[in-house]
């Protein structure tokens, strides 16, 4: 195992912490994590998932080491319209186009928030632009060889789920990079 894999947690934990700020500063609402685990099952009752690339390289002591993953931020129907109606402070009862952005823009919030925390620890990540899958009870798959940590979380707007999978790189991985 290379030091980057070693080191995850410490790379989830800020992604965990700016999601919880990111709820406090927008929604004025606490957002509390269950216990991590390895993931690799559709969401039950999954309506938005905003998806979002965690590129870059970790700076170990025996020189950098590139990673591969994402971030999702999931949420059911209900959880993520009572989401919209506390950030936009407008009642929404139905999803609209006026709210599709809101999901992609938390997961920009969480990963720019996370940066400041992990770039000190050697943790450089590539911002990239965050999509979303809309639509009741959609699956986000990944490929062989990518390990999926899922966080569910509660707060006063219902459930969600946070999921960051990565690809785990082998020692000739890194010698061919």
């Amino acid at each position: 195992m290379n030091d980057f894999n070693s080191r995850y947690l410490e790379f989830c934990t800020p992604l965990v912490n700016a999601l919880k700020e990111v709820y406090t500063t927008m929604a004025s609402s606490e957002l509390k994590p269950e216990k991590p685990m390895l993931t690799r099952s559709p969401i039950n009752d999954a309506f938005y998932s905003a998806i979002i690339a965690l590129n870059g390289k970790y700076h170990s002591p025996d020189g950098p080491i590139p990673f591969s993953g994402t971030m999702s931020l999931t949420w059911n129907e209900e959880s993520y319209l009572a989401l919209a109606s506390a950030m936009l402070m407008e009642e929404f009862e139905e999803f609209e186009e006026d709210i599709n952005d809101m999901g992609m823009e938390i997961a920009n919030m969480t990963v720019g928030g996370a940066k400041k925390i992990l770039r000190p620890k050697g943790f450089e990540i590539e911002m990239s632009i965050p999509t979303c899958v809309v639509g009741n009870l959609h699956r986000l798959d990944v490929r062989k060889g990518v390990v999926t940590i899922g966080v569910p979380m509660n707060g006063e707007h219902g459930q969600m789920m946070l999921e960051l999978n990565y690809l785990e790189f082998t020692k000739e991985d890194l010698e061919a990079a």
